[in-house]
């Protein structure tokens, strides 16, 4: 294998395949970036056996065609600081010869057989087109909200399912909150919903950004999403997401509206003196105002005054994780944000938390403190 690429955009392939790769996998070769050159293009392959990524690219100039298997973290760093055009070329011995004439460098670098690359299963599902801005903005909105504990692996993903109506909604939890976010009307290959793994689905937005529309195949348990020059496989959750419509208030009781910046200068406040352990913010609502109150047995206690709006009758006081507040109001909401209270009889029943449309929408439960 012999082919020339402008280094920029080595670099820039490989900080895409690198970000599948496991750092600290007991397997090197699942560390490694599969090249190969073939026809008049270079594939690059990546795998941590639950996402696979391929990226072609067609700029490049193949003098022989053939394949490496070498670790890729390894060789962004020896390329990326490398100017002008860069020589990549294979040897009988399994190793990759880096030749950059701007730099007069050349670097032989160990590489592993070929024949032990993992294939990624194959997804020969119908394909679909999507639009690929759409669903990658309803995925960001709510990543955070994805459950880190692995024995709730029903909650490590992002839940995409369609409503009969075709309508798409991405929804995630971690027991705690809810995050709902609708990438509007699209048809999808599945019917009901799946679950994509967090790191799938992280990697899945990145993908999406700067692309009109996507094709999407989906077959039992994996996922292929394929755009102009790159396709990504995952390997699905299996299990059933919980009934999220369950913890979704259907009263409204009382109703408060803050300016966004106002509200997340005040949280960012009220957060800095939250105790560490619980992280407690205490909403105190009443016709006169909101107040944001904190208190932390090691630094002292804080009070923050934020103008609002508020519809209740009876003034309200409930606590919540600072750190949830503050990652809903960043996600959901745009210029102002809306939060409904239920019934003043209902004391800890969730909130919800919205912009000035529908969709997207937060569930948060109050702390008992």
């Amino acid at each position: 294998m012999k082919f020339t690429i402008d280094a920029a955009l080595l670099a820039k392939v490989l900080r895409k395949v690198n970000g599948v790769v496991e750092k600290r996998n007991v397997m090197p070769i699942l560390a490694s970036v599969l090249i190969e050159a073939h026809g008049n293009s270079v594939t690059f392959r990546a795998t941590d056996l639950e996402i696979g990524v391929e990226i072609t690219e067609t700029d490049v100039l193949v003098a022989d065609e053939g394949s490496v298997i070498v670790p890729v973290e390894k060789v962004l760093k020896l390329t990326r600081k490398l100017k002008g055009q860069v020589s990549l070329k294979s040897a009988k011995d399994d190793t990759l010869v880096i030749t950059c004439p701007s730099r007069r460098s050349r670097t032989t670098l160990a590489g592993s057989p070929v024949d032990e690359f993992p294939a990624h299963p194959p997804v020969p599902g119908k394909q679909v087109e999507v639009d690929a801005g759409a669903l990658g903005t309803a995925i960001a909105t709510v990543l955070h909200a994805c459950s880190k504990d692995e024995t709730r692996y029903n909650l490590n993903g992002v839940y995409i399912v369609t409503a009969p109506t075709r309508i798409v909604k991405v929804v995630a939890t971690d027991g705690h909150r809810l995050v709902v976010a609708s990438a509007g009307s699209m048809k999808l290959p599945w019917k009901g919903g799946i679950i994509v793994p967090l790191k799938g689905a992280q990697y899945l937005v990145n993908s999406l950004k700067g692309e009109d529309t996507v094709e999407i195949a989906y077959e039992k348990s994996a996922l292929r999403v394929s755009g102009g020059s790159w396709v990504v496989s995952i390997r699905l959750i299996e299990g059933e997401f919980p009934n999220y419509n369950q913890v979704i208030p259907k009263k409204v009781g009382d109703t408060l509206i803050v300016d966004k910046k106002e509200f997340s200068d005040a949280l960012a406040t009220a957060n800095e003196m939250a105790a560490e352990r619980s992280r407690a913010v205490k909403l105190v609502i009443s016709a006169g105002g909101l107040e944001l109150h904190t208190s932390n047995p090691d630094f002292g206690d804080s009070v923050v005054e934020c103008p609002c709006g508020w519809s209740g009758s009876v003034p309200r006081t409930l606590a919540f994780n600072g750190r949830y507040l503050t990652d809903a109001v960043a996600a959901v909401c745009n210029g102002r944000v809306r939060i409904d209270f239920s019934s003043p009889k209902a004391e800890f029943s969730p909130i919800r938390i919205s912009g000035s449309e529908e969709y997207p929408f937060c569930i948060v439960m109050p702390m008992r403190v």
